[in-house]
């Protein structure tokens, strides 16, 4: 059997992902000491790479010491290599590394005889999500969920691309979501439903018997207290949104501010979902175009976008590269944001403003802040929680329990919010 004198682990660095080599052989360095290995291996079959690196120099290091004795065998050193790298790979995903080597093939035989998935026809994960991305339901999903969720898929087939779909188990999704990489627990929940969607659809299709992501706890995310911004924050995002490509952004930080709307009900929405007799904008639902409630425009809100020139306007709400626009509206606004969300792009004239953009000493910008900020006030304001809600597509119960007390908000900056106009804002850099 083979010794246990090398060991193989898997790493990260960066962007790369592999696995690694290392330990000590039993022969000895120029200087008399155990021979060191370390070796990585990454990209495509890493994992049989480094298997086969080991067992090689393994196998030169016991032939080198007069001790061992080379006995003949039926099995040529390919099949040899292949059972062991096998009975490997069982070990690392049973966690086991004590059971005796006849018991833990005769498991691993026994398991297979036994599974549900024998006999079942091959199908690869790169294969099984190119079906899934032709598929008419996939196609009319919005915009921003077909990106979304080709990303995951995109990363997901990078480690997995090449295996038997129905092989894949839950312990390695689990440790695909959590210990892939350093991300937060809203990407780690998206990622997580992403892949249920993906194999829930490979099950209906009968490629697969079990949608092993639902046996995988779902991510939890904290919740937290819902924060506005300050007066200052406001105003800064509202002044350098007129600085920033000829005030293309101006609308979506103002109906963020001060009418409430979700980033998503945003990225939907076009010019022609306005009514500008009733001053209200119809919120279209993620999925199809009906529309689910109509928004009342405070006329804060409205002076905004009257010095932008709305009613000129037909299409999309926003630019199609509005999250780059809205990095650099908030790195000049003194909001902590990282280089590499900024880069290749124009920046206005802006460039000493964020030149310390990641620093740890800036503002951390919560999701939903310009929303949370909209609804803290408009209580304030209409003092009716069941209105609120309603205004703002939530339920009493989450304006109740979230917006009733807001570190920060009084009745001075009640006053100073509801002041923010064009002129009061911009008279200061004009």
């Amino acid at each position: 059997m083979r010794s246990s004198e090398l060991k193989i682990r898997q790493y990260t660095s960066g962007k790369k992902r592999g696995f690694e080599v290392y330990g000590y052989l039993s022969e000895k360095d120029a200087k008399g000491n155990p021979k060191r290995i370390r070796k990585k291996f990454h990209g495509k079959n890493a994992r049989e790479r480094a298997l086969d690196f080991r067992h090689k120099e393994e196998v030169v290091s016991k032939k080198d010491q007069a001790k061992y004795t080379l006995r003949d065998s039926r099995i040529s050193d390919e099949d040899e290599h292949l059972i062991f790298s096998l009975v490997e790979e069982i070990r690392e995903q049973l966690n086991d590394h004590t059971t005796p080597f006849r018991e833990l093939i005769r498991k691993g035989l026994r398991f297979f005889i036994d599974s549900p998935i024998k006999g079942m026809k091959v199908v690869r994960v790169d294969d099984a999500k190119e079906a899934f991305s032709k598929q008419q339901k996939f196609e009319k999903r919005s915009k921003q969920h077909i990106e979304n969720l080709s990303r995951c898929l995109k990363y997901f087939c990078e480690d997995f691309g090449d295996r038997d779909i129905a092989t894949i188990s839950s312990s390695e999704i689990e440790a695909w979501i959590y210990e892939r990489k350093a991300s937060g627990d809203q990407t780690k929940l998206s990622e997580y439903r992403f892949l249920h969607i993906f194999f829930e659809w490979c099950k209906k299709k009968a490629i697969i018997n079990l949608n092993v992501v639902s046996i995988v706890d779902k991510p939890e995310i904290e919740i937290r207290e819902p924060v506005s911004l300050s007066i200052r924050q406001a105003e800064d995002l509202l002044k350098y949104s007129t600085l920033v490509d000829n005030c293309s952004m101006t609308p979506y930080v103002a109906v963020g501010i001060f009418a409430g709307l979700r980033p998503s009900e945003m990225v939907r929405a076009k010019w022609e979902d306005f009514d500008w007799d009733e001053n209200i904008l119809r919120v279209s639902q993620a999925k199809g175009k009906r529309y689910i409630r109509s928004v009342e425009l405070p006329s804060i809100c409205l002076n905004w976008l009257e010095y932008s020139k709305a009613k000129e306007k037909v299409g999309n709400f926003i630019p199609s590269n509005h999250k780059k626009l809205f990095n650099l509206i908030r790195a000049c606004a003194g909001f902590k944001v990282s280089k590499g969300a900024l880069s290749s792009m124009h920046l206005y004239g802006h460039d000493n403003l964020i030149k310390d953009c990641d620093s740890e000493n800036r503002a951390t910008w919560f999701n939903d802040q310009m929303r949370h900020t909209a609804i803290t006030y408009r209580l304030r304001i209409i003092k009716h929680i069941g209105e609120v809600a309603e205004w703002a597509g939530n339920t009493p119960n989450i304006i109740n329990r979230n917006y009733k007390s807001v570190r920060g908000v009084s009745k001075a900056s009640t006053k100073a919010f509801f002041s923010l106009t064009p002129s009061k804002v911009l008279g200061k850099t004009t």
